[in-house]
């Protein structure tokens, strides 16, 4: 753990990623809570509340088999793995940014569905990669530290965010997605950095890569 963290606190590109992943998670959590509570006041009976989770969970499904089957690779290898960061983010915002206008199960769905989808598909894969141009610790010890203790801490911290802001905006959901916006902006600048110090790493092994192989 001691090991992980210092490793982190000494590289901007691990805490990059720390922060990345952080982020997300705050952000994930928010979608969930405001699905939660969106359910809980629009629809009225338990079977019509798991009549509509079991769409979503369907939902959710098909897209990340449809976009880990013909889009994952092709977008990390025809553009760029900070381009495949960016479809998770920027699919929330727009599902964010209808959630405003017209708070509605269907964008609460949206966002809920693009989270889950994107995330064990896409994102995941890209996410990975970013440990492709690192030392042998950095891909074990630095990752296990970020992936146990930061991604944990990022939950607590939006359980906290979420009983926070409900407190202030009493019953409507709808207002945490200005939380969101702004921890989405924080998360695309995350991948802006990391996108051009990952092809720096790259380049930068490229040598040693040819000569070992």
């Amino acid at each position: 753990f001691l090991e992980g963290a210092q490793i982190v606190f000494q590289s901007k590109y691990l805490l990059g990623i720390a922060a990345v992943l952080g982020l997300y998670e705050m952000v994930s959590n928010i979608v969930d809570f405001q699905l939660s509570v969106l359910v809980e006041q629009q629809i009225e009976t338990a079977v019509e509340r798991d009549a509509f989770f079991g769409i979503v969970g369907q939902a959710t499904s098909l897209v990340s088999i449809g976009v880990q089957l013909f889009l994952t690779s092709f977008v990390m290898k025809r553009y760029s793995v900070k381009v495949a960061l960016l479809f998770l983010p920027i699919a929330i915002l727009g599902g964010t940014v209808g959630f405003v206008a017209l708070p509605t199960l269907l964008f609460v769905g949206f966002m809920s569905v693009s989270d889950n989808a994107l995330n064990y598909s896409i994102n995941q894969s890209a996410k990975e990669a970013l440990y492709t141009p690192t030392s042998q610790d950095e891909k074990y010890k630095a990752k296990s530290f970020i992936d146990m203790f930061v991604q944990r801490a990022a939950k607590v911290a939006s359980v906290a965010l979420n009983l926070g802001l409900t407190a202030l905006v009493v019953t409507d959901v709808r207002w945490l997605s200005v939380a969101v916006g702004l921890l989405l902006v924080a998360w695309i600048a995350g991948i802006r950095f990391l996108g051009t110090r990952y092809e720096e790493r790259k380049e930068e092994d490229a040598p040693a890569f040819a000569l070992e192989r």
